[in-house]
């Protein structure tokens, strides 16, 4: 949590500073570490501040910011498509062009960064976006609305950030955006930092109430300082690695180490043993440390690990040390979160089923016992 709610506010301040450059209030070919260090405040303050106060205050910020935002985008693309010259064509600056191998190394490098790593690790704060909802709003209403939120966005930006690329072949965004977008300075910097205030406040919410979840009794709004101090601490320690690129890579494909392999493990376990989804919570209300709720799950524990390692053989980071011998081998190919998963997956349909029937037996004592039900479902737990 501290890691993304960092990352979010960091990766934004190298555009917040080249727009500040074209309203003239830095110098744009400085370091800027006091100006990128103070905008890291701010938004760090009002992020924990929204969430402070709670689902409410958060609701009423995203109701009230997120249409001006969405007009900002809409003139943004308007610009784009009738006032500057396209280049549908366009296949990046010469002799950047990578054909053959090595152009499938660079389409899996990004897929696990990008596609996995900053997608797939954002499957975990799901449950909590319909947590609010009513529960006679249609389930596939709830469905389509989240997915729909996400894809159209990430698609319409896309599209967008590919557009204005073919006018410079520049990769820095915020070169980008100012090449093309300089009168529109002020807005467009308005809508930048949006973005991470708008996202992280969901996760700082979402970290307290799920602390407490744990039988931790510390209150929620500690919890929020406790996140954004240390964020902010991380996003400074960012702020002064010279290398951009490496850093976040390294971050996004750690990511997915743990979570493509966790991954399979539930698949197993939820499609195959369980052959229901989501099951029946009952179970989760016994204490911790029970038969049918023990506090490790060795069978799972044991194919997660088994999956880390397999991600790691097929894993081709920037930084050498997250470049797996077997992705060396085959020339940079990144296939580390389809590896990790289909390892993590296979220990677990060895190892799960015996651990599995044990879980399942305690359950029919129970049953057989006056009152006993034995309909709970059996969640591994790490």
């Amino acid at each position: 949590m501290i890691g993304w709610c960092a990352v979010n506010t960091w990766i934004i301040l190298d555009l917040v500073m080249a727009l500040f450059g074209t309203l003239g209030w830095v110098d744009p070919e400085a370091q800027n570490y006091g100006w990128k260090i103070a905008v890291a405040t701010g938004i760090m303050a009002a992020q924990v501040a929204i969430a402070w106060f709670g689902y409410k205050a958060i609701a009423a910020f995203e109701k009230w910011t997120v249409p001006p935002t969405i007009v900002i985008l809409a003139v943004m693309s308007a610009v784009a498509g009738f006032g500057m010259e396209i280049n549908w064509s366009y296949a990046g600056p010469a002799g950047a062009v990578l054909e053959g191998s090595e152009r499938i190394a660079a389409m899996s490098a990004v897929m696990t960064a990008i596609g996995i790593g900053w997608g797939i690790t954002w499957f975990t704060y799901a449950a909590d976006y319909s947590r609010f909802v009513s529960t006679s709003v249609p389930r596939k209403k709830v469905y389509l609305a989240s997915v729909l939120g996400q894809f159209i966005p990430v698609v319409w930006l896309g599209i967008l950030g590919a557009s204005l690329a073919t006018n410079s072949g520049e990769v820095d965004p915020g070169k980008l955006i100012v090449q093309n977008f300089g009168v529109l300075a002020l807005p467009v910097l308005l809508m930048v930092l949006h973005g991470p205030i708008a996202t992280n406040i969901l996760n700082i919410y979402t970290f307290s109430v799920a602390t407490q979840a744990l039988d931790i009794s510390i209150s929620r709004r500690k919890l929020n300082l406790f996140v954004g101090v240390f964020s902010l601490a991380a996003v400074v320690f960012f702020i002064f690695q010279e290398d951009f690129a490496a850093v976040l890579d390294a971050w996004l494909i750690g990511l997915v180490a743990w979570v493509a392999a966790w991954g399979g493990v539930m698949l197993v376990h939820y499609f195959w043993l369980e052959k229901r989804w989501p099951g029946d919570p009952q179970r989760l209300f016994d204490g911790v440390g029970t038969r049918r709720l023990p506090g490790i799950n060795w069978a799972g524990v044991t194919s997660l690990l088994a999956g880390i390692f397999a991600t790691w053989l097929f894993m081709y980071g920037l930084v050498p040390v997250m470049q797996g011998p077997i992705a060396v081998a085959l020339g940079g190919w990144d296939l580390s979160w389809l590896a990790g998963g289909l390892t993590s997956a296979g220990v677990y349909a060895v190892l799960g089923p015996r651990a599995h029937i044990r879980y399942v037996g305690s359950e029919n004592r129970v049953a057989a016992q006056p009152g006993g039900t034995g309909t709970t479902t059996v969640i591994p737990v790490l």
